[in-house]
């Protein structure tokens, strides 16, 4: 699977996005990351919205956005692509939650695949405990748990065998990740 972060181009050019799509011979996850949640779009959310309704109309098989959208978007982007699995995304930049299940019960929505939880971990014992939480909540629903910074690297290595839906990886030793 490749993601797409469109959020990282300067310009959207839907012609050009259909050619590209059109190469791939792989599934594909489109995202389009607010700033606050460590992406590059500084648009109006009501435009983000648009962008993404135009996406979604490509057919990829993920499209990735935040849980905190409104339910209504999420169901309007729901009905214009059913065949595109809805990514439910958490940031936290600063630490990982003591009550991760919380954070999974605030995400609930009837039109959303998989749940990911990208968390800093401050300690080993942070990554640890998003470890062990991903182990016990695959049992309910697909999920996706990692964690950011140097103490939080394991959880990307053991991500396939605590169940983990999906393990992200950068494609340049530039990146964070």
């Amino acid at each position: 699977v490749v993601e797409l972060r469109f959020d990282y181009l300067p310009a959207i050019n839907m012609d050009e996005i259909k050619g590209l799509v059109k190469l791939l011979n792989v599934p594909y996850i489109i995202t389009v990351r607010r700033r606050d949640q460590g992406g590059l779009f500084s648009g109006a959310e009501q435009e983000r919205f648009e962008l993404l309704v135009n996406l979604i109309k490509l057919k990829p098989a993920y499209l990735d956005i935040e849980a905190d959208v409104d339910p209504a978007v999420i169901e309007r982007l729901h009905n214009a692509s059913p065949t595109t699995q809805l990514i439910a995304s958490v940031h936290n930049f600063k630490k990982t939650p003591d009550d991760l299940e919380a954070v999974l019960n605030n995400m609930q929505h009837p039109a959303i695949s998989i749940y990911k939880m990208v968390t800093q971990a401050n300690n080993s014992i942070d990554a640890l405990r998003m470890m062990a939480w991903v182990k016990r909540v695959t049992k309910q629903c697909h999920v996706v748990g990692h964690c950011m910074g140097e103490a939080g690297q394991i959880t990307r290595i053991t991500g396939p065998f605590v169940g983990n839906y999906f393990v992200y990886a950068a494609m340049d030793a530039q990146s964070e990740v």
